[in-house]
């Protein structure tokens, strides 16, 4: 081990490789003195004592775990409500701590315990020391208020300095000491009140930054054992180091990313604050540190903690239940007959898997929803596997076993024989009475958010990218998220079936795997891009895209860089596919509202084409930071609107976008968790927390970001983000650091004083409405005045108001109608329909909008427009609301039109309606 990477770890007791002894001794306090103590089984036997021990070696900055028996918050957690207990164990010493419940006392919860160090533990003066070593703490002790006394007197806590041995009250009765020994041979050392001793820096640690120290080191001890040793130690590691300054650690650099992924095991309760402490953590870091190692040590110290982190069972994407942390997928083949008699795709998938470990992991762990699997090979040999039993929302885990294991970097081949049922949640299977044409039977994909899974077995998450090959058989023509090989799709056969051959060459997530296959027939619709849909929509979806795809991926180029997919395709799906887009590499899916005859709905397109550098190329690493993926590609659309139709066409987006912010805040509620930037998604279905939040509040914060450095500074900073983590994943707070990176090495100091005032907790953790930004309001100050006058009962309409309006004008004016205090009366919700043209109009868009007034106003005429309308279309964000209205002023027709189009919803909208309605 080198022994700057030690530094400040344990003591300096780790010089070289080693080994660490973690020891849990469980006993009971006995009548008459004697000791209780368990076995195995966790019996109580009198004179007995059971040791426990965990060991876990250090090569570097690796911490592996290599025996784990039990952990002290399992045995607190088991034992939590016996009368006195006590529970012994430490770190670095077999008589390190002890962490012990009071005698009688109730033990409810982990309120009663306490952790107490010793100086044979943490920091032990008498370990061979090190020349130049920072002081380090030598004591840790948890206790709780009135349980902690060693004389088993009531002892509260009190509000004390932060000098050397002081107690600091935490939450909850919670406290945590810390007594600091410089260690001996350290001339240079000394003694600060406010922190601990440093080696001679000019760095200076202030009393909030200390207390922050102090409250994760807390939470570190209170959750030991709950996520695994190698988590805890990995947290405590970086709780401790961060306690100290050396210019020749790299820990600070990283420490943030790490906190973040080991808070995911720690307790729900926690975060809030727990967060607050990293957030103050990582910017005293980013001030104080970036400068004292390169970008490439920096990126060298991340690249090792991450592959820290991947060797324990700990994803921080908590919504797959693969072990990716050990295995990473590189490259996939799907090889699939789509059998439209029996709904089903059929045949095999091959994954090829790097392993992350020295062998250490002996199971692929991957996610499966709903499949038939009959045989699965390793390396072409039969293997042993198992389906666990079902896990909701995430499906069934597939355990593949790798008697031997692999060494690191070694390359594994996992072939599974498949065939999706009918109760995939990824597919859409239409007959051909619901088609345009009636004459042939269509399928489609929808993978996004957790729903590849479905469709094969895969390490369902955006932290894990993978190469693809499809080789797809079907008596339909086919597309799918690749460039189609040369030649395919022609000669070549599977018995009645053609095959079409495809190639994803970028590293893609599984949720960008997709394929269609039915009635298709395409056409150009410029240089570098065709639109795909049935052969009797064609002409007019030509017509709708072509005049602006090219000059979309022009003004997108510039802003970013060059396009690096190849070809940028649109296939128009059938009406009930869910979204208005969805963004899958090559062929966009896209909804035929768009092809409204107006082209007044082309700026899906605009924002799924951003996908192509959002999302698809720089991807959030899980669902919870899902604004990275859409805040990014709904700013960059408006920036595309805002070049292709002037400045104050992006502030008009905006506008449009906030009314559907408010709207979605309204919804969930304005303190929901689903209102926030960065949401908790632990056993949650993402499903679930899919609004217009990650769009609008997450377009807004980086108008923000924006317009306080100025777009000039900006526009400097968005190829360079894009570059820097193209094919790769990222978290929020990596998000930050790249920002604060950027700015901050400018060289400008107004610009750094003005980012160093980002309140970033806020925009990441308040839920609810951000500070609402003064718009251009150009092209709405027209929707507003005309909106004013349906207030008058008086106002008489004509057609003429609105016949120079834009589709979006009408929409601002409809959305604005719709927030009035009362609504319309029925009869003038009548007569704005009909005069304005909104109940015969082909724009899904304006009609949902005028539906909902009409509701709101109790106009029964519109009712069963309502209800034909949610038959004909199956864009979520038109369905669900209009569902929801509907379901207000007449349940009964609600529910009626719900059975009657059921099978025509996709299922991911057929769930949500289910839910919307309160039948599930």
């Amino acid at each position: 081990m080198e022994r700057t990477a030690c530094r400040g770890i344990y003591g300096y007791c780790l010089r070289s490789k080693g080994v660490i002894d973690f020891q849990v001794q469980v006993s009971r306090s006995e009548p008459g003195g004697q000791r209780g103590d368990f076995s195995s089984g966790f019996s109580p036997r009198k004179g007995r004592r059971e040791v426990f021990l965990v060991q876990a070696t250090v090569d570097k900055l690796s911490l592996s775990v290599v025996r784990r028996y039990v952990g002290v918050y399992d045995l607190m957690r088991q034992h939590r409500k016996r009368k006195g207990w006590t529970v012994t164990g430490g770190l670095g010493n077999r008589n390190a701590g002890q962490a012990s419940r009071g005698q009688g006392g109730e033990g409810k919860d982990k309120s009663g315990w306490r952790l107490a160090g010793t100086r044979n533990g943490l920091g032990n003066p008498r370990i061979p020391e090190c020349e130049d070593g920072p002081e380090i703490l030598s004591q840790v002790r948890i206790r709780h208020a009135g349980r902690s006394h060693p004389r088993g007197k009531a002892a509260p806590f009190q509000d004390v300095g932060l000098g050397r041995g002081s107690l600091v009250q935490l939450r909850s009765g919670w406290g945590l000491q810390l007594c600091r020994y410089p260690v001996l041979g350290s001339p240079k050392a000394s003694r600060r009140a406010d922190g601990p001793a440093f080696d001679g820096t000019s760095y200076s640690v202030d009393g909030e930054r200390w207390q922050a120290i102090v409250r994760l080191a807390c939470l570190v001890l209170a959750s030991l054992g709950r996520g695994g040793w190698k988590e805890t130690a990995a947290l405590f590691k970086v709780a401790l180091v961060a306690s100290m300054t050396d210019p020749d650690k790299v820990w600070l650099e990283v420490y943030p990313s790490t906190l973040v992924r080991m808070w995911q095991v720690l307790p729900t309760t926690s975060r809030e604050e727990e967060l607050k402490d990293i957030k103050f953590l990582e910017n005293w870091s980013s001030a104080n540190f970036t400068r004292l190692t390169s970008p490439q040590s920096r990126a060298a110290a991340f690249g090792t903690t991450a592959k820290m982190a991947s060797t324990t069972s700990t994803n921080r994407d908590p919504n797959t239940l693969s072990n990716y942390g050990a295995w990473l997928t590189k490259h996939t083949t799907a090889n699939l007959t789509i059998d439209f008699k029996d709904k089903s795709l059929k045949g095999s998938v091959t994954l090829e898997l790097e392993s992350l470990t020295d062998s250490q992991s002996k199971e692929i762990i991957l996610d499966s929803s709903f499949l038939s699997i009959s045989g699965v090979k390793v390396n072409a040999a039969t293997s042993t596997w198992e389906l666990k039993d079902r896990v909701e929302p995430y499906g069934a885990p597939l355990h593949v076993f790798v008697p031997q294991g692999a060494a690191k970097g070694e390359v594994v081949k996992v072939d599974v024989d498949l065939a999706t049922t009918d109760k995939c949640t990824a597919l859409q299977w239409l007959t051909p009475a619901q088609t345009s044409n009636k004459k042939h039977p269509y399928m489609f994909s929808q993978c996004q958010a957790i729903h590849a899974r479905s469709l094969f077995p895969c390490q369902d998450t955006p932290d894990v990218k993978s190469t693809y090959s499809f080789v797809l058989a079907s008596p339909l023509p086919v597309v799918a998220s690749g460039v189609l090989v040369e030649g395919s799709g022609k000669d070549e056969k599977k018995g009645d079936n053609t095959v079409y051959r495809f190639e994803q060459k970028v590293p893609i997530p599984s949720y960008l795997f997709a394929l269609a296959s039915g009635d298709i027939a395409t056409a150009p619709i410029g240089p570098r891009s065709i639109v795909a849909t049935g052969p009797d929509e064609l002409k007019e979806s030509q017509w709708e895209l072509q005049n602006d795809m090219e000059k979309f991926m022009e003004v997108a180029e510039k802003l970013v860089f060059p396009y690096r997919w190849g070809q940028y395709n649109v296939l128009v799906l059938p009406p009930s596919f869910p979204y208005g887009g969805m963004e899958n590499p090559i062929y966009t899916f896209a909804t035929p509202t768009i092809i409204s005859g107006d082209k007044q709905n082309v700026d899906v397109i605009a924002h799924e084409l951003s996908h192509s550098w959002s999302g698809n190329l720089v991807t959030s690493c899980s669902w919870e930071h899902f604004w990275l993926n859409e805040g990014w590609t709904t700013y960059l659309e408006r920036r595309i609107g805002m070049a292709v139709h002037g400045d104050a066409e992006r502030d008009f987006s905006a506008i449009i976008g906030w009314k559907a912010l408010e709207d979605a805040v309204a919804l969930n509620g304005a303190d929901s968790e689903f209102t926030k930037l960065i949401i908790n998604h632990k056993g949650i279905d993402p499903d679930d927390a899919f609004s217009t939040v990650p769009y609008e509040k997450g377009f807004h914060f980086l108008y923000y970001l924006e317009r306080l450095v100025g777009m000039d500074a900006f526009d400097k900073f968005i190829p360079h983000y894009f570059t820097k983590w193209s094919r790769k994943s990222l978290d929020s707070f990596e998000f930050k650091d790249t920002f604060l990176t950027f700015f901050n090495g400018l060289g400008d100091e107004e610009i750094k004083n003005k980012v160093a005032s980002i309140d970033w907790d806020t925009w990441f953790y308040q839920p609810g409405l951000p500070p609402k930004p003064v718009f251009d309001t150009t092209l709405a100050d027209v929707c507003y005045k005309l909106a004013e006058n349906w207030k008058d009962e008086s106002f008489k309409p004509s057609a003429e108001d609105v016949a120079s309006f834009s589709g979006n004008q009408k929409l601002v004016l409809l959305e604005t109608i719709e927030k009035f205090p009362s609504p319309l009366s029925a009869d003038r919700a009548k007569l704005l329909g009909t005069v304005y043209d909104l109940v015969s109009s082909r724009n899904a868009e304006l009609k949902t909008a005028y539906y909902k007034i009409a509701l709101a106003a109790e106009d029964s005429s519109a009712y069963q427009g309502a209800a034909e309308l949610l038959g004909h279309v199956g864009r979520m964000k038109f369905v669900r609301p209009l569902f929801r209205s509907l379901n207000k002023v007449d349940r009964e027709l609600a529910l009626k039109t719900f059975e009657k189009n059921r099978d025509f919803y996709h299922p991911i909208c057929r769930g949500m309606v289910e839910k919307d309605l309160g039948l599930v």
